[in-house]
């Protein structure tokens, strides 16, 4: 490649730079004066299920674990990432990922029975790891309570 040959190269870059900048200054000034500015959407669906099942266990992987314990639920719902609200399918696929990859914790063995209300069966359905935590008392505690 000679070097006019180069310069129309780089001429013709520049040129598509500035339209792409002027474009997008249009779009900004359509904004900023209230009008919505449409873009096309990334077709998420159109990606092969493995590929969307990695970029769900980024987005839903807890480094601990999903805590479903009746305390913790009067306060907090299951985790709720803005993928379980664009349809359906994501939110089943989103679903299964959350609550099959994640240990699910609970403070309470009686917690377990109370899930299914919860979280629901098809959720329930999808758990594979759980962890329980018991709180015995010590010895002293007995003692002191007269056990």
């Amino acid at each position: 490649m000679n070097i006019p040959s180069q310069v129309l190269e780089f001429q013709k870059e520049v040129s598509r730079l500035q339209r792409r900048v002027e474009h997008l200054e249009l779009e900004l000034e359509l904004e900023l004066l209230g009008h919505k500015v449409d873009k096309p959407t990334f077709p998420f669906l159109q990606l092969p299920r493995e590929i969307r099942n990695q970029i769900y266990l980024c987005a839903l992987m807890r480094a601990s674990y999903v805590n479903l314990s009746s305390q913790y639920m009067g306060i907090h719902r299951p985790p709720t990432p803005a993928i379980y609200l664009v349809n359906r399918q994501l939110s089943a696929e989103a679903n299964e990922i959350l609550y099959s990859r994640n240990i699910i914790h609970f403070d309470d063995r009686h917690d377990i029975h109370d899930c299914r209300e919860t979280i629901g069966t098809t959720s329930k359905s999808h758990i594979r790891s759980i962890s329980i935590w018991f709180d015995y008392p010590t010895i002293e505690q007995c003692q002191r309570d007269g056990v």
